[in-house]
């Protein structure tokens, strides 16, 4: 998937890919690592990237990120479940031990 990604000459795409890449594979630091150049690049105006950014920061334990993001978030279809992991986002800065290894 890496090796077809770097085929992509757009690069809003290629980082959305690489994004997703990251994430399936659970490689949240290096999703994260993408954060600049996902602003540089204008990204962000994807709600879905938004979305999955804001997991990533969560997994990662930056809770307020993670909201921060998820606030911004305008999709329909993306508000419904958004909310719910603001919710978890929430639960887990209360007492982030609990979500500590179950996330």
């Amino acid at each position: 998937a890496m090796v077809m990604n770097m085929a992509v000459s757009n690069p809003k795409k290629h980082l959305a890919q690489k994004l997703a890449i990251y994430i399936d594979q659970e490689r949240f630091d290096l999703a994260s690592s993408l954060e600049t150049p996902i602003r540089q690049f204008g990204v962000y105006e994807d709600d879905k990237v938004k979305y999955a950014m804001a997991y990533t920061y969560l997994k990662q334990g930056n809770y307020d990120y993670s909201l921060n993001l998820l606030k911004e978030i305008k999709n329909e279809k993306l508000i419904s479940k958004s909310v719910k992991l603001m919710d978890l986002v929430q639960e887990c800065k209360a007492s982030d031990w609990e979500c500590y290894g179950t996330l």
